[in-house]
């Protein structure tokens, strides 16, 4: 059966917002209206908003389009078909007052896996890098792409460099690859916080080098460049590992 839509029209919103305005809704107009095709009218408790909500990766998201008050049906419809259109070819909508400035690492990334996931021959690669992004990079998601510092991403390497510096390396790449495309998109200017060369190789201490070549031999490790990430530091390929098996599980 085809998904009602344009459930709404001006006269029944006219009514509802005269209500809201003049504090006498019912309990039955305190709701959510829908519109159809994801999109609502909001009117719970003090609320007056139009919402759209779908779910992202089997988890609920909810973004709000503004006042209905200050947005009309017909823009806030325009909203919801772009959202719509976007969740169709695989990216996280976000709503119109976030401009570029406020976009954040997480959305990057989200973004930039999606980008990259027709590339990808193993289902592997994919669940790697997202685990790398949602879970390594946790504290990092919701920090606006341009403002993520070198401070910022030492926060997510140290506690992994010693214990598990594999995975440490090939974190570091990949956000040193999220925000190198924040940068082409328009997103960030200046160096790269993660690149390591001439950068993060000189902090010492966990993040030296030398950790790797303790850890897998003198010859390090590194991936494929096919996988789309350079080298971690220290390396060549994961032959000097001891064992090279429980090297590549580390990737993730």
């Amino acid at each position: 059966m085809a998904k009602l839509i344009n459930r709404l029209n001006s006269r029944k919103i006219s009514e509802l917002l005269r209500k809201h305005e003049e504090n006498m809704l019912t309990p039955e107009d305190q709701k959510r209206w829908s519109d159809g095709n994801n999109g609502y009218l909001d009117l719970r408790k003090d609320r007056c908003s139009w919402v759209f909500i779908s779910r992202w990766r089997g988890k609920p998201f909810e973004i709000s389009f503004g006042s209905a008050r200050n947005v009309p049906l017909a823009r806030f419809r325009e909203l919801v078909r772009d959202a719509n259109a976007k969740l169709a070819e695989g990216i996280r909508p976000t709503s119109p007052r976030q401009t570029t400035e406020g976009t954040t690492f997480g959305e990057c990334a989200d973004q930039l896996i999606e980008s990259m996931r027709p590339e990808w021959k193993h289902p592997n690669h994919l669940r790697q890098w997202q685990y790398s992004m949602e879970v390594h990079c946790k504290a990092m998601r919701d920090l606006p792409v341009d403002k993520v510092t070198t401070e910022d991403v030492l926060s997510v390497l140290r506690p992994i460099w010693t214990t598990k510096p594999q995975a440490a390396a090939r974190v570091r790449g990949r956000i040193e690859r999220t925000l190198g495309w924040a940068k082409v998109k328009g997103l960030r200017t200046g160096e790269n916080p993660a690149r390591w060369k001439e950068h993060l190789d000189g902090q010492g201490g966990a993040l030296s080098g030398d950790t790797l070549q303790r850890r897998c031999g003198p010859r390090g490790w590194a991936a494929p460049s096919a996988r789309g990430e350079g080298p971690g530091p220290g390396i060549s390929r994961p032959d000097g590992c001891p064992d090279r098996r429980r090297a590549w599980r580390a990737l993730g």
